[in-house]
């Protein structure tokens, strides 16, 4: 399972959201789950950002083109945070445009990650 959020460090929901992301990222390793940051952003704000909040997830630089990654995972709007889970088989099988509220990422995995 991959859950990628598509984020930058400008965006308040994307920074509020991170630290769910990382507990997430942390709980679920043993359960077959990634989970990957795809920042809307430059190579240094991340850096910084990614130091200054001790964060473990990978954090990618997509720059303008993650936001076409984006739309073709189903964003069409193009706003941040978008947050997508995907199956071990490459299906899209959940989204979310805005800020991801735990009850909400805690329905999507229930069920689905082995124990």
């Amino acid at each position: 399972w991959l859950l990628l959020n598509f984020w930058a460090t400008w965006c308040p929901p994307c920074v509020e959201e991170m630290p769910l992301l990382q507990d997430t990222a942390r709980d679920y390793a043993a359960r077959n789950l990634a989970v990957v940051g795809i920042g809307i952003d430059r190579v240094e704000p991340m850096r910084r950002f990614q130091a200054e909040h001790g964060l473990q997830i990978p954090l990618l630089v997509g720059g303008v083109g993650g936001s076409e990654l984006g739309r073709e995972l189903g964003n069409t709007s193009g706003a941040l945070p978008y947050t997508v889970l995907v199956s071990p088989d490459s299906r899209l099988v959940e989204t979310q445009l805005g800020r991801l509220r735990p009850e909400t990422l805690q329905r999507w995995l229930a069920g689905r990650l082995r124990t």
